[in-house]
């Protein structure tokens, strides 16, 4: 499902979980199937089924009496999103759910190169506290190895551009074991975080998936 609600056992909260999935995977929320061009499944649109798929679950959540402390936008990457879907997604959370209570907003901004200062305005602008920007690497030979568009000097500028923006509780993603890197290539990628000074730092080992193409 794009969208669900869970109640914590320990009694601690609620947490609302959305995932924009941006491949042709799941059947419901697949803005692209390439990365790059929109998908309509027949005459309705993705992003009004998306809209949709919040709406009810909310009534759900409402019905239950609960009512979010933490909401997650994960993905795929949602920022892949052009800025109106984007919106239309933080505007329907807004509209349907109860936020008095949220304590954290978070949106997987994800690649910076689907990152740019109206999308970052948006997010600022419905509530959003908290986002990751993911290098991945700051070795750009390691960028190119494994496909991705943006360089060591994007991540950094989208970052300051956060930064200028309001965002001060910002996570970066890294990846160890990545085709090309090495020990010391990794670590100066951690040390190169750290001089930014983000609020959260997050390391995953490599993990191949079907569809990698590395």
């Amino acid at each position: 499902d794009m969208t669900t609600a869970t109640k914590d056992k320990s009694k601690a909260g609620k947490q609302i979980y959305i995932g924009a999935q941006t491949r042709f995977e799941t059947g419901f929320l697949n803005p692209y199937d390439d990365n790059s061009r929109p998908v309509v499944y027949g005459s309705g649109n993705v992003y009004y089924l998306a809209a949709e798929n919040i709406r009810k679950t909310a009534e759900i959540a409402a019905e239950s009496h609960l009512k979010p402390v933490t909401v997650y936008i994960g993905g795929g990457t949602p920022t892949s999103l052009d800025a109106e879907y984007l919106k239309e997604i933080t505007d329907t959370i807004n509209e349907c759910f109860d936020m008095k209570a949220v304590k954290e907003f978070t949106v997987e901004a994800g690649r910076p190169d689907t990152i740019d200062e109206e999308k970052l305005t948006l997010l600022k602008n419905a509530g959003v506290t908290r986002i990751s920007i993911n290098p991945q690497t700051f070795s750009d030979s390691v960028l190119r190895a494994i496909g991705r568009c943006h360089t060591a000097s994007d991540v950094v500028d989208k970052f300051l551009l956060a930064r200028g923006l309001g965002f001060d509780n910002i996570n970066m993603d890294f990846i160890a074991g990545l085709p090309g890197d090495t020990y010391e290539s990794f670590r100066n990628s951690i040390d190169k975080a750290i001089a930014l000074s983000p609020e959260n730092i997050t390391v995953h080992t490599l993990a191949l998936k079907r569809a990698a193409n590395i």
